[in-house]
């Protein structure tokens, strides 16, 4: 069962107010398993939600592209081989969501390892 699915049961769950039975009843699963798998299933997990949709595309000038950098700093980056990885389609440049979150993972500093 993916962590989707889990969060999504949980989700159901407490804004359903249903009880144990009531889950098993629509969902071959209880409670008490679906707390062990989220905790299960977020141990390994990234500790910094995805700041971007994985399976949608930005176009540059996307107000959601300034948390990286306004346009001409994108702009630099591409043409100093930087940045986040892009398409090029004619005068379009397009971000993946998966790479930008991606990108945005590999430059996580974590200042309790020296980094």
């Amino acid at each position: 069962m993916s962590l989707r699915t889990i969060k999504f049961l949980f989700v159901i769950y407490q804004q359903f107010n249903l009880s144990d039975f009531e889950i098993g009843y629509y969902f071959p699963i209880s409670i008490g398993a679906i707390h062990s798998l989220q905790i299960n299933a977020t141990k390994g997990a990234r500790t910094v939600p995805n700041l971007f949709e994985n399976n949608r595309n930005y176009l540059l000038g996307d107000p959601e592209l300034d948390i990286l950098g306004d346009r001409e700093k994108l702009g630099q980056w591409r043409h100093k081989s930087r940045g986040p990885t892009y398409y090029k389609l004619g005068r379009k440049v397009i971000y993946r969501g998966s790479d930008l979150n991606d990108w945005v993972e590999s430059n996580r500093v974590d200042p309790s390892r020296g980094e």
